[in-house]
């Protein structure tokens, strides 16, 4: 099993630039590698991720309790994990969950997915995209995504901000789906806009402006 730090700090960081010597080797075979390439390559920022332990009062004795936060830096298609984020490179994301569900998802993720492969390297770099962060613009957003029913926990709340580094307790929307519905997304290769339209991700609060940067993106991806 490995450790959650570990895990973001060095196997997410080396399968993620694996993949984008995959698209480099690939590059001039095709147009649309060609374009997929260059999208990954002009993709540049820095991410936040923070997994949260317990809030006890008191300082704790036990390590597996403690918030972990890593900084994943993205520049010219390589990246990185800091401590904090580079000075004057802009904040692309900001996520935040409880420590004790990410440890559980990544075992999980370990134990179903072949991390070894070139597929998982060429889609977890494919993630990357300058296309979507022109899509999203430099105007901050944040919400909070709201599982519901997953094997255990009733729910978890995932705050997330595009543009910024806090992650206010109050967001502008909410995002609530059910666990059995995400795992139908991936197996079945369906996207959020299915979900949606299915009646499956449920939004609450001010989503003008994400319904608008949704929009863009599926007309920049046709």
């Amino acid at each position: 099993m490995t450790d959650l730090s570990s895990f973001f700090r060095e196997r997410y960081v080396e399968l993620f630039n694996r993949g984008v010597a995959l698209l480099d080797a690939a590059a001039g075979d095709s147009p649309e590698a060609e374009a997929t390439h260059a999208d990954v390559k002009g993709a540049r920022g820095a991410s936040r991720l923070r997994f949260e332990g317990e809030e006890t009062g008191e300082e704790t004795q036990d390590p597996g309790e403690e918030t972990i936060e890593v900084w994943l830096f993205l520049t010219d298609g390589v990246m990185s994990a800091v401590d904090e984020r580079p000075e004057g490179v802009p904040a692309r994301l900001s996520v935040a969950m409880p420590r004790a569900a990410a440890d559980l998802w990544i075992q999980e993720i370990e134990g179903r997915e072949d991390l070894g492969s070139d597929e998982a390297a060429l889609r977890l770099a494919k993630g990357a995209s300058k296309r979507m962060e022109d899509a999203v613009g430099e105007e901050a957003l944040d919400f909070h995504l709201i599982i519901k029913d997953t094997p255990d926990f009733d729910e978890v709340v995932v705050r997330v901000a595009l543009h910024a580094v806090d992650l206010p307790e109050k967001p502008t929307f909410t995002a609530t789906v059910r666990w059995d519905d995400l795992e139908e997304m991936r197996g079945a290769g369906k996207n959020l806009q299915k979900l949606m339209m299915g009646g499956k991700l449920r939004l609450g609060g001010d989503y003008t402006r994400a319904m608008q940067v949704a929009l863009e993106l599926m007309d920049k991806s046709r």
